[in-house]
């Protein structure tokens, strides 16, 4: 970056005024072995001439060549920028080889002549969910349960495939989170029988792929990390979360593991066995015991990466945890 590439922006102290954070509008040119520098500034240091460096935010080149031109360029630090680079080269795969999701069976405003207090369909939505746990009690409270058959008969063409969903177990995750939350990324099992509003997520793994493996991604520290870094907005959009990184060699196995082929289906869950064990010690660990059961999984995924120590520091972030106060079957 040098001079000729400056962009000012006459408005930009008026417009993020009270943000609370910096906002950096820069253009690179990709030319290898060269290194590039931010430099931030400010109304009040440029009156007098001066220019605020922050070597923490030097970037070089090779990271801004590792980012996708899908996707937005991070406001990230140093040792952000890194562990990306890490990851562009290392985990080529996506999560969306794992899962598919969609959002919840419910929507809240088209059906919410249906949901009521009372019932034996649990409506769940999303402030009834807090990291491996959903509250699916079925207790009398306002719009809790759904009226299935008026909803079913509302929903029309859509309604068998709906039903054959809600049949199975599977996955629920926060759709909307505010970006100064920790973490941004929760998710839970839910029994079969269970609708999701459409304030969840709802994700189901493909043939033959580990349910505790889904899971465990959807809660490790390293994707919320990863997903904290794209994110513009409160929404936990289906197509960002599908653009996750997973490891190449575990998407390979992934891409070929169907119930015929069950060579596959194994070698994948060996693989993936120490976060399995990790996501089952985190749905049985009590509100004492979570953050250690965390920290196990958060260990399993990164040796499931193969993440460097060196790389880990970036994502022992400090934040405010979600308390455990939702109860599952």
């Amino acid at each position: 970056l040098n001079e000729k590439y400056t962009v000012p922006i006459q408005k930009s102290a008026k417009a993020f005024s009270g943000v609370g954070e910096s906002v950096v509008l820069f253009l690179a040119v990709k030319k290898a072995g060269q290194s590039a520098e931010l430099r931030v500034s400010s109304p009040a240091v440029a009156e007098s001439g001066g220019v605020i460096e922050n070597s923490d935010v030097a970037i070089r080149t090779s990271s801004i060549c590792s980012i996708s031109d899908e996707l937005a360029i991070p406001l990230a630090r140093k040792s952000d920028w890194r562990l990306l680079e890490w990851l562009s080269e290392n985990a080529k795969g996506k999560f969306s080889s794992l899962a598919e999701g969609r959002v919840g069976d419910v929507d809240q405003t088209v059906y919410r002549d249906f949901m009521v207090d009372a019932g034996d369909a649990i409506l769940l939505r999303g402030d009834q969910l807090v990291p491996f746990a959903a509250d699916v009690e079925p207790r009398k409270e306002p719009r809790r349960f759904l009226e299935r058959s008026g909803f079913y008969r509302l929903k029309g063409d859509g309604a068998p495939a709906c039903r054959e969903r809600v049949e199975h177990e599977r996955i629920a995750q926060m759709g909307i989170r505010n970006r100064e939350c920790f973490p941004r990324l929760i998710a839970a099992r839910i029994p079969q029988g269970v609708f999701c509003g459409n304030s969840l997520n709802v994700w189901e793994p493909r043939n033959g792929i580990p349910f505790e493996l889904v899971l465990g991604l959807l809660n490790s520290r390293l994707y919320d990390w990863r997903f904290r870094l794209f994110s513009g907005n409160n929404n936990i959009n289906i197509y960002e979360v599908n653009s996750l990184p997973l490891p190449s060699g575990l998407a390979a196995l992934a891409e070929g593991c169907n119930f015929s082929n069950r060579k596959a289906c194994s070698e994948l869950a060996s693989v993936a066995q120490p976060v399995i064990d990790a996501v089952k010690m985190a749905e049985c660990a009590g509100a004492a015991n979570l953050a250690g059961a965390r920290s196990c999984l958060d260990k399993a995924v990164a040796n499931l990466f193969g993440l460097p120590d060196e790389l880990q520091d970036c994502l022992l972030l400090p934040g405010k945890s979600v308390r455990r106060r939702a109860k599952s079957n």
